[in-house]
């Protein structure tokens, strides 16, 4: 943990507001029949970001210190959250590594990869777990 970070001070009011986001992002298995996989799994990377962040600002961490530190960074984000006590659910890290290069790089707006077949359900359940993380901070 950076000792950049100062004391901290949770705000629990943009942590829901983060989780109430990061809801509104996560797909369902219906959705991923109705869309292309990149968009499903664009989704993914949107809702365990904010997840993460949402994590991190019931952690203590302020909106703005999160835009310096983290930016859009998946892996960064999920580093500082460990680093402040969230145990990641089972297969995050694997989920992170298979979405953040693209997501970094803004990959999703060019549809030629493929994901992996089983990626969809076990992307639900790391981001179920992650918004319950965050919101039993």
């Amino acid at each position: 943990m950076p000792a950049s970070l100062g004391s901290l001070t949770p705000d629990p009011a943009l942590a829901d507001l983060l989780i109430g986001n990061a809801s509104s992002f996560r797909p369902d298995l219906q959705m991923a029949e109705g869309f292309g996989r990149h968009i499903i799994i664009h989704h993914v990377a949107i809702a365990i970001e904010l997840a993460l962040k949402a994590y991190l600002a019931r952690a203590g961490i302020d909106d703005d210190r999160q835009r310096q530190l983290i930016g859009h960074d998946l892996d960064r984000a999920l580093k500082f959250a460990e680093a402040h006590g969230l145990v990641a659910p089972p297969r995050t890290r694997d989920v992170v590594e298979l979405v953040h290069p693209y997501f970094m790089q803004g990959g999703f707006h060019r549809e030629k990869r493929s994901w992996p077949g089983d990626i969809t359900p076990v992307a639900l359940d790391v981001i179920d777990e992650l918004i319950t993380a965050a919101s039993q901070v």
